[in-house]
């Protein structure tokens, strides 16, 4: 805004003409499209002044892009029109192709494929390709094609481009629910969801409003400007003196603090590793009994699941539950992994429950806890005091190897949320930064 204020004082109309085509860009990428119109069609006047044949092309572009935004459909038809007249080269793939991508929004698919077709016999670049690739796929889908549609649209996988991606997933879960294909719909759903999450942080609405405000605001603060420099000048030496001292006590204060915390850090980590060798130390004979015992009850439970004798005699002679050896019911690892994977609790997590509730949450901890790995939440309490319940449950979850999309369902969240998540949660841990297999891989080695 400042550079076409002194612009518009220039007799300059290239200069003039980029400046109105930047700021119209500007305003359409905030969706404010009326300034944006204004400001393109500036440009356009400039342009013609300076018989600028390539920015003609590219603003004419711009123009037909903004009318699509606004559903005017017609008037994008002709200004991509006019935009050809003036393109050639390598621009003229894109031109034809967002022309293909109008006529499909408008119905007119036996067009939109002529131009779409156009574009595809100027492919260079894998990229291209793609893009080209993702308008046949949505003219065949609306024009009924499905295995055509389905064959551009899978290629559009390959592209790297995220909008591209975003795009090729929703067609192919629109292409797939309208074939009645409901698990292919809800996986390209679920890809696209997670696509359109990844753009939508990639926008911000608000900016440029916020940059117009302060530029409105500066233009009234150089009324006020004289004025103020006279009373800071009075103060500024005070102001500068009281600032540098309150900064080096800041200073100081931040460094005894920090060598104070990091100190204060190291004693904890250190008798955290002592409480827990203690209650490793403390693991006692009744402790391993009353595992042993929930193992039996559970082994029984397999057996007459899958029509097993029950065999009475093993029960005899024991008196008290919490008196049972370990070594009077051997159970091995192997064996332990195979009553697990054979049990109600596994099958509930898996597939068959809605919501991990907290009767289902205490049955989880009793399996992890007393059978498949000793004392694994306490370890992880002892260890990281500051962890909360749910992150209890991530750290469970991911131990008993339960994808994350069952975990997501299991907690009630997004498979995004879960994966930051466990980001957040290695970095908890470790205090270093990491990806969400790094948590993996820390809590399956724990």
């Amino acid at each position: 805004m400042k550079a076409y204020e002194v612009g518009k004082n220039l007799n300059n109309p290239y200069l003039l003409g980029r400046l109105c085509a930047n700021l119209g860009t500007l305003y359409t990428y905030q969706e404010l499209y009326q300034p944006a119109m204004a400001f393109q069609k500036e440009a356009v006047d400039c342009f013609l002044q300076d018989e600028d044949t390539v920015s003609l092309s590219v603003t004419f572009r711009n123009i037909a892009r903004i009318h699509v935004c606004e559903s005017r459909l017609d008037s994008a038809i002709v200004y991509y029109s006019k935009a050809l007249l003036y393109t050639s080269g390598s621009h003229e793939l894109y031109m034809l192709n967002e022309l293909a991508d109008v006529y499909g929004r408008v119905g007119d698919n036996g067009t939109g494929l002529t131009y779409a077709w156009k574009a595809y016999s100027q492919i260079e670049t894998a990229d291209d390709s793609c893009l080209v690739n993702l308008t046949l796929g949505d003219l065949y889908l609306k024009s009924g094609k499905m295995d055509s549609a389905y064959h551009y649209l899978s290629f559009c996988r390959k592209s790297t481009d995220i909008y591209t991606l975003k795009d090729a997933y929703y067609w192919l879960s629109q292409l797939e629910k309208a074939r009645k294909n409901l698990n292919a719909y809800v996986v390209f759903q679920e890809q696209y969801e997670a696509f359109r999450d990844s753009t939508d942080r990639l926008t911000y609405k608000e900016t440029l409003t916020r940059l117009q405000s302060m530029y409105d605001y500066l233009l009234v603060e150089r009324e006020k400007e004289y004025y103020r420099k006279e009373a800071d000048r009075k103060t500024i030496y005070m102001y500068s003196f009281l600032g540098g001292t309150i900064l080096f006590l800041l200073v100081a204060v931040s460094l005894f603090f920090g060598f104070f915390s990091i100190k204060e850090k190291k004693e904890e980590q250190q008798k955290q590793l002592l409480r827990l060798q203690e209650q490793q130390a403390r693991e006692s004979k009744q402790y391993q009994a009353e595992r042993n015992t929930t193992i039996l009850k559970l082994e029984q439970k397999t057996r007459l699941a899958n029509g097993l004798k029950i065999e009475l005699d093993i029960m005899k002679g024991i008196k008290d539950e919490q008196t049972v050896d370990q070594t009077d019911f051997p159970i091995t690892k192997e064996e332990q992994n195979k009553i697990f994977l054979t049990s109600d609790l596994y099958r509930g997590l898996c597939s068959k429950w809605d919501k991990l509730d907290s009767e289902q949450w205490l049955e989880v901890v009793k399996w992890i806890d007393h059978i498949l790995y000793l004392n694994f939440t306490y370890k992880i309490k002892m260890m990281y005091p500051q962890i909360s319940e749910q992150d209890l449950q991530i750290c469970c979850l991911t131990k008993l190897e339960i994808p994350v999309s069952r975990m997501a369902v299991l907690l009630a969240k997004t498979s995004q949320a879960i994966s930051l998540g466990r980001k957040r949660l290695y970095k908890k841990m470790t205090g270093k930064q990491g990806t969400a297999q790094d948590f993996d891989t820390l809590i399956l080695s724990f």
